[in-house]
């Protein structure tokens, strides 16, 4: 993991408007945490945040336990996919769960999807949905509605519904990111079918749906996964480098899940 200097100067513009006073206050004490040393000592840097976080609430009203998503994303989003800041803010959310009136702790209330991301600059859409599919693979079914948009846009839906060779290419980095960073529970929700007989209506939408381009069994399966490894292999031919190299761990990542589990069945 890479361990750079961040910079969250863009996230402090006013004209911007991302944050309000308080989620800058929060900001202020994760920069501090981060750059306390110069070693990426994940444990320590986490917990540093956290005790600072606890003791300022102490003296602050509850708008600054509600701020405490908005500014988590909006940080993660400067944090890139390989950089140990992400594992820090991970760290960051098992310890607030289980302190005194962070234990409720809401998810972020705002949709990953595609007409939801125009905040975010391509770079900053990746790191935060590496963060979400870190959540995803640690905390499961909870994050799973996100992980379904984010592969149907990048992998279920014809390229050029993205409006740009740019934007299209930018999805699979981000479909490729959720296999890579949580791989393992999207086969262990897909072996047990979850969100396969949540209801579609007028009243809940269609959320786990497949994207044009697959029509089998909505929610997580087997029968999916197979098809968002077809289309990566699909989408590589022709893609640039860096997309390649994004498609081929991903697609390295789902393969070594299949042997696992195929040498588990064996074992069993």
């Amino acid at each position: 993991m890479s361990n750079e200097r961040l910079d969250f100067e863009s996230l402090k513009d006013e004209a911007r408007g991302l944050l309000n006073e308080v989620d800058l206050l929060i900001l202020t004490k994760f920069e501090t945490a981060i750059s306390s040393s110069l070693e990426p000592n994940v444990e320590e840097k986490a917990i540093r945040f956290v005790a600072d976080l606890i003791l300022f609430d102490a003296k602050e009203s509850e708008s600054f336990v509600t701020s405490t998503w908005q500014v988590l994303t909006h940080i993660a989003s400067r944090i890139p996919s390989s950089h140990y800041g992400q594992e820090v803010l991970i760290r960051v959310v098992n310890m607030l769960e289980h302190c005194g009136p962070w234990t409720d702790l809401p998810g972020p209330t705002f949709e990953l999807d595609a007409e939801d991301d125009r905040e975010f600059s391509q770079a900053e859409w990746l790191n935060l949905n590496s963060f979400i599919a870190r959540l995803f693979n640690l905390k499961g079914k909870r994050f799973g509605n996100f992980a379904i948009w984010e592969l149907r846009n990048g992998l279920e839906e014809d390229a050029s519904d993205a409006g740009s060779a740019a934007a299209a290419d930018a999805r699979v980095l981000v479909a490729s990111e959720w296999i890579k960073r949580s791989g393992a529970r999207l086969w262990h929700e897909s072996v047990l079918g979850t969100f396969s007989t949540e209801p579609e209506d007028a009243a809940h939408g269609s959320p786990y749906r497949g994207g044009s381009l697959f029509h089998g069994t909505r929610g997580f399966n087997l029968e999916r996964w197979g098809f968002w490894k077809r289309r990566l292999v699909e989408l590589r031919n022709g893609a640039d480098a860096s997309v390649q190299s994004a498609i081929d761990d991903a697609v390295q990542t789902m393969s070594s899940i299949e042997k696992e589990h195929q040498l588990s069945s064996l074992l069993a």
